[in-house]
């Protein structure tokens, strides 16, 4: 069945269906706690010698104004924790003079770290996100963007590094800085636009460190354009990079990630890096110095996407692999064109990657001729069978599940 037919018909029994197909393949019952153990277990490492990220995990989506129906950008995604989760507006906050914020990750994390902390923002935006309240050694709430006052949405995603960068942040442990949720939450807290909200997460990465389970990224978008900022292992916590993506662009983060960047990124308005990006690259013989660009995935990543090496004993069923392709699933996105938030919602929910894993979806509507703080965030929090989703495409359409404005 093609994502079209997907979107525009015939997706919601379809959607269940395959939600009871996911618990029914694992052989025997499971809680979800067991389930995500065998998963786990089941991770294979590749050829290259490279750490293979979980089959699993999250999904960003991101559509420019130029091509959407209506000529919003549109900006959607799932998260998929396996715990509590649920709605949070949080209040425009005055804090003192000197006031701090605890950010980092506890001796329980993948990779053992240590709380620290770090200045907190005299003055912070309001926001409204889904949040949630177990991850391993990272201490809740925790959070993976949303939607601010000012019309910045900001989404969380895995993107996994390369083994070789995972164990020289282990054998430096205790690692120290802000984590995934640390940095969305100041994203959210701190920025007004998505360039603004890469500069914020960059800074404090490179003044503070970064704590990390293997490696991450985020998706900012505004109602201009967007950006994919990737947060890669590193024993000092300061290697990250950032490509802008234009109004006439989609990018779907399945995982994130970044290919070319240019060796004179700074002299580039598109692109965004720490100062040691390159000279680490050469520096680990990852890179022969030759060339304009790196391809950012096969130097600091895992080098390929999870649909490109099958693995075996796959915890679900094959075609959820065979959807991990973000470049393939792009030009499915290009081809409905112009786009509708109708097929974002449905996006959200597709059962190539829908499970009942997952804690929450949701989809920012970023409209051109409304203002900031009635930018509008559509979200549910459970599983992506019940996340947001639209009825026919047949005049009135109508959208339904919850949704709301920063003003609300």
């Amino acid at each position: 069945m093609s994502l079209t037919q997907l979107t525009r018909r015939g997706f919601g029994a379809l959607a269940v269906t395959t939600s009871l197909l996911a618990g029914s393949t694992r052989g025997r019952e499971t809680s979800n706690e067991e389930a995500e153990t065998d998963h786990e277990s089941n991770v294979a490492t590749s050829t290259i010698g490279r750490r293979r990220g979980p089959p699993g995990k999250s999904m960003g989506l991101y559509v420019g104004s130029d091509l959407t129906d209506d000529g919003s950008t549109l900006l959607a995604g799932f998260g998929h924790e396996p715990s509590s989760h649920w709605i949070e507006i949080v209040p425009r906050q005055q804090h003192p003079e000197g006031a701090t914020t605890t950010v980092g990750v506890t001796e329980n994390a993948d990779i053992p770290g240590k709380l620290i902390e770090i200045p907190q923002a005299e003055e912070t935006n309001k926001y409204i996100s889904s949040m949630y309240s177990e991850f391993a050694g990272f201490p809740p709430p925790l959070t993976n963007g949303g939607l601010n006052e000012h019309g910045l949405a900001a989404r969380d995603i895995w993107a996994p590094s390369r083994e070789e960068l995972v164990e020289m942040a282990e054998e430096a442990a205790p690692q120290e800085g802000p984590q995934y949720s640390d940095l969305a939450k100041a994203a959210m807290e701190r920025a007004s636009t998505a360039r603004e909200a890469v500069e914020v997460v960059g800074g404090l990465m490179d003044e503070h460190g970064y704590s990390t389970y293997g490696g991450n990224s985020h998706l900012f978008a505004d109602e201009d354009e967007g950006w994919v900022f990737i947060n890669f292992v590193h024993p000092d916590g300061d290697l990250w990079a950032a490509e802008r993506l234009g109004s006439d662009e989609v990018r779907v983060s399945y995982f994130g990630y970044i290919l070319d960047f240019p060796v004179d990124h700074e002299d580039d308005p598109d692109f965004m890096a720490s100062d040691e990006l390159v000279s680490f690259a050469e520096e680990q013989g990852w890179w022969d110095g030759e060339g304009d660009t790196l391809n950012l995935l096969e130097v600091f990543g895992v080098g390929e996407f999870p649909a490109e090496e099958p693995v075996e004993d796959y915890f679900y069923p094959e075609f959820y692999q065979g959807a991990r392709h973000p470049r393939e699933r792009e030009e499915e996105l290009k081809r409905l064109v112009p786009v509708s938030l109708e097929d974002m919602l449905a996006m959200v929910r597709d059962p190539r990657w829908s499970t009942d894993f997952q804690g929450y979806g949701q989809v920012a509507h970023l409209r051109p001729d409304a203002r900031e703080e009635l930018q509008t965030l559509w979200t549910a929090v459970t599983t992506a069978v019940t996340t947001p989703s639209c009825r026919s495409r047949s005049p009135p359409r109508r959208c339904r599940r919850s949704s709301a404005s920063i003003a609300t």
